[in-house]
């Protein structure tokens, strides 16, 4: 079984260069809760791939999953769209990586939630059509032995920054 974590970035602030783009004090509120509900459901990744964007980064660092977690920043996040997202996550070659955390942008993360999640919670199922807001994340679950195979997979939640405990 694998798990792949699908986070959009933290609220992020206005007038810088797209890229360079921080959280605000929101965001980061956001994704310190974000980090804390992955830590208490046992949702801690092996590894995570975040788009070399200024405001990923921060939201990689508000999560503070610790050193042990092997990262990857790419701008393939950044510029990139589905299959550029999909390719990413089928090339992990590690098979004894169970659980592994997408840190990107809209539309993109939105868009491939939508289209990995072939079943699963309907509640869930309804609000991801709506798209990913800042901080939200997704968590889907497949029956695959290697990240090669992942396919279609099963929506087990997802989560809006109110979900959060504490997210202020």
């Amino acid at each position: 079984m694998k798990t792949l974590l699908l986070l959009r970035h933290a609220k992020a602030g206005v007038g810088a260069p797209d890229r360079d783009r921080g959280l605000t004090g929101r965001g980061r509120r956001q994704s310190a809760a974000a980090g804390r509900y992955l830590a208490a459901e046992d949702l801690l990744p092996d590894l995570v791939i975040c788009s070399d964007a200024r405001r990923t980064r921060e939201t990689l660092d508000g999560l503070a999953l610790g050193e042990g977690t092997a990262v990857q920043f790419t701008p393939d996040l950044y510029d990139g769209h589905v299959p550029e997202l999909l390719a990413l996550v089928r090339g992990i070659g590690n098979d004894s990586t169970s659980c592994v955390l997408v840190v990107g942008h809209n539309p993109t993360i939105s868009d491939a939630g939508r289209y990995l999640a072939r079943e699963g919670d309907p509640a869930s199922l309804s609000r991801l059509a709506l798209g990913m807001p800042t901080s939200g994340l997704a968590v889907l679950k497949f029956e695959a032995a290697d990240w090669s195979a992942v396919g279609a997979g099963t929506l087990t939640r997802l989560l809006r920054p109110a979900d959060y405990p504490e997210a202020g």
